[in-house]
């Protein structure tokens, strides 16, 4: 190996940490930012669900199961004691 080849390889060696360093920090905010924008179009898929159910009249609304008042809660509640619960991935099954 020469020295100019030599010098070159030490110097790329030498800003390979910097340059990991760098993607996981991208990596990171990439991740943060996927985060948010799933977390926004759940929330609005939740919304919309919301005033869905809220356009339906009571005897349609008793007969999926649920009052008027129980609406916000079906949907909005991580964990349920009712049978039905929100799908966060039912935009999904007709595709899968």
């Amino acid at each position: 190996m020469s020295s100019t080849s030599n010098a070159i390889f030490v110097r790329e060696a030498g800003s390979l940490p910097a340059r990991a360093r760098s993607h996981a920090v991208s990596a990171r905010i990439s991740s943060i930012v996927r985060q948010l924008w799933r977390a926004y179009w759940d929330y609005q898929a939740r919304r919309a669900t919301i005033m869905l159910l809220h356009a339906l009249d009571d005897r349609a609304l008793a007969d999926i199961g649920f009052n008027r008042s129980e609406i916000e809660s079906a949907v909005f509640a991580s964990t349920s004691d009712r049978l039905r619960r929100y799908d966060p991935k039912w935009r999904l099954r007709g595709k899968l």
